[in-house]
């Protein structure tokens, strides 16, 4: 079964979707927990910076954007087609191998500006890192992709311009490096990226980084086997209403509380309950209809006497009658 993980981005755009389309994309989201028949697929995104991202179709029109490693799907946005797609191919993720926390790059974002740095390392011989070495940079968890560009800034403002485009485990501990601060002052400020969360890192494990990163995701639950009420889910791995999913109460009247109804035996004016002996059968047929007033208890039937009248005489009852 699949397992979701929702970022901030993705719920604070799926909330801004027309109600139509939330409720659409929600169905859809739980179709893909249930792994129904009908769920959305992951599609491939081609020209992408990041093999890990995917696409999954919500609702007419637009699409949630996800980073899967396994039978994990990172929720990281969502939005029109042509907004899912450009974001997808635009960004990419990585685990920080010297704290395990996840972080989103802006790839596109830094390609471009690639040239602007190229051309004012032409014009000076100054280098903002000229004093590190690339083993320095990677051992305090700095991507070894960010290195080209590292090598030609040659003043302070270069790395202050490409700040939107880098996560905070890696801004932090370069901008002290900038500022002329050593290698123990950037291990300081990138400690302050760091989680409580222990444990051994393996850059390419996914969950244990969003578990380290607990701000960028939250996990879903799967759907229960049964709807609130003690409805089962439609054959074929139907899912449940979004009403459900959301959290909201059971309906009353729903195929729990009538075939209950059914079952018992109805009592009113009039109605006496069915018993297994033919004397209270009896005496039930033989109460009168109920008149708003309590009424009394029938008479136990008389018995007659036991002993034998002489032959040809009749028997005589308590009761006078014959």
């Amino acid at each position: 079964m699949p397992r979701l993980a929702i970022s901030p981005r993705f719920a604070e755009g799926f909330h801004a979707l027309p109600e139509r389309i939330r409720q659409e994309a929600l169905v859809a989201l739980r179709r893909f927990l249930c792994n129904a028949p009908t769920a959305p697929y992951p599609e491939k995104v081609r020209g992408g910076r990041d093999a890990k991202i995917a696409t999954l179709r919500l609702a007419e029109g637009h699409r949630a954007v996800a980073v899967r490693q396994g039978d994990l799907h990172w929720l990281v946005a969502v939005g029109t087609d042509a907004e899912a797609w450009s974001f997808a191919r635009r960004h990419r993720f990585r685990v920080n191998p010297a704290i395990g926390v996840v972080e989103t790059w802006d790839a596109e974002g830094l390609e471009r500006i690639e040239p602007a740095l190229r051309r004012a390392a032409e014009a000076s011989d100054e280098r903002l890192f000229a004093g590190f070495c690339d083993t320095d940079l990677l051992a305090i968890g700095i991507d070894h992709r960010l290195l080209p560009l590292l090598r030609l800034m040659t003043a302070q403002y270069h790395l202050t311009a490409i700040e939107p485009l880098l996560p905070v485990s890696q801004y932090a501990p370069l901008a002290v490096l900038a500022e002329g601060g050593s290698l123990a002052a950037a291990w300081r400020a990138l400690d302050c990226c760091r989680t409580p969360v222990t444990g051994e890192i393996d850059p390419d494990d996914l969950a244990a980084a969003l578990r380290r990163t607990p701000g960028e995701a939250a996990v879903a639950a799967a759907p229960p086997d049964r709807e609130p009420g003690g409805a089962p889910r439609g054959r074929g791995g139907a899912p449940p209403t979004p009403a459900t999913w959301s959290g909201s109460s059971p309906s009353r009247s729903g195929p729990r509380s009538s075939t209950r109804s059914s079952t018992r035996t109805p009592r009113g004016p009039g109605m006496t309950p069915r018993c297994s002996s033919p004397a209270a059968r009896a005496a039930g047929r033989a109460s009168p209809r109920s008149t708003g007033r309590p009424s009394s208890p029938a008479p136990a039937p008389a018995r007659c006497s036991s002993s034998r009248s002489p032959k040809g005489s009749p028997r005589r009852c308590p009761g006078g009658s014959t």
